[in-house]
């Protein structure tokens, strides 16, 4: 397992990091939508791997799977 959970003082605070790392799983996909390539953020974060990079993924996409949205009507 790739991500290790930090729990905050509140339930929507928790920290959520690649393990031995101080990388949030919510970097990646961030730096991948202002258009880092994977090639380029390895190169950047050496401490990273392909099978890092595709765990934020599927973490953030599970998350967005389980995010309760609330709209004003």
């Amino acid at each position: 397992m790739c991500v290790w959970t930090r729990p905050g003082c509140l339930p929507f605070l928790s920290i959520v990091k690649l393990k031995q790392t101080r990388i949030t799983v919510y970097d990646v996909p961030g730096w991948l939508a202002r258009g880092m390539t994977n090639e380029e953020i390895l190169a950047e974060y050496p401490e990273l791997a392909t099978p890092r990079i595709q765990a934020c993924l599927a973490y953030a996409a599970d998350c967005e799977r389980h995010s309760l949205r609330i709209t004003a009507t």
